[in-house]
């Protein structure tokens, strides 16, 4: 039964991080609303690691095992134990989940705000696992190409997966042109997505052009309602 859930889950999750991308690619959902919003969707991975290596690296030789010297035992092998009795470490370990609890409001804010609740969450949870991920092989790919040992073919072949990454990015940090298209969906006009992501229009015959080129633009996607992204996720342009 356990396993049969799991199995499930894994390909929903798959299933859903497929479409979300193809709703980012043509600019129907915002994935990433800009380069410091990638950055906070690692926060929830990368503050807990950094946090348990500094802790380790604090206790190590306070759990190391229990021995006796002097008349009086010392040391333990219990990590919790060693914990309570650092209140530097306890300090470390607070930090950490500030921070951590900090990253995660930011991220499930950011996705409900800009598309709605119920898609906003399934958005912030594809962020942060992808945007972890986008970090470790962005950082990857970077040591590979500079690293002095690797052959020209090998440093090729990384600065080719390299641009790859760059342009994945690139398509899933989406704020601005989802911001445009929806701005140019209200005023009446017709969108098309192109390959690059950027966006190709047309006005409608009861929205002159030049009436579109003299409204405003905002600088940051619109809060919208779960149904009303749905609904546009679904419609044919």
């Amino acid at each position: 039964m356990l396993d049969s859930f799991l199995i499930l889950s894994l390909w929903s999750a798959g299933i859903g991080s497929i479409a979300l991308m193809m709703a980012a690619a043509t600019n129907r959902v915002v994935v990433f609303a800009d380069i410091q919003d990638l950055l906070w969707s690692a926060t929830p991975i990368v503050f807990p690691t950094v946090g348990i290596a500094i802790l380790y690296s604090m206790l190590r030789e306070k759990i190391g095992g229990v021995y006796y010297d002097a008349g009086r035992w010392h040391g333990t092998d219990n990590f919790l134990e060693a914990l309570s009795n650092d209140h530097v470490a306890q300090g470390v370990l607070i930090l950490a989940v500030i921070a951590t609890g900090i990253g995660t409001y930011k991220i499930f804010s950011g996705s409900m705000r800009y598309n709605g609740v119920i898609l906003g969450i399934a958005v912030a949870l594809f962020k942060i696992v992808s945007g972890s991920i986008l970090m470790l092989l962005l950082l990857g790919r970077i040591g590979e190409v500079v690293k002095e040992s690797k052959s020209a073919s090998a440093r090729v072949a990384a600065l080719v997966g390299f641009g790859f990454l760059l342009w994945l990015t690139s398509l899933l940090i989406n704020g601005e042109r989802v911001l445009d298209r929806r701005k140019l969906r209200d005023a009446g006009v017709r969108v098309q997505p192109r390959a690059d992501g950027q966006l190709d229009h047309a006005a409608t015959p009861n929205t002159p052009p030049s009436n579109i080129a003299t409204q405003p633009i905002e600088t940051a996607p619109r809060r919208v309602g779960a149904w009303k992204t749905i609904k546009n996720f679904l419609r044919v342009t």
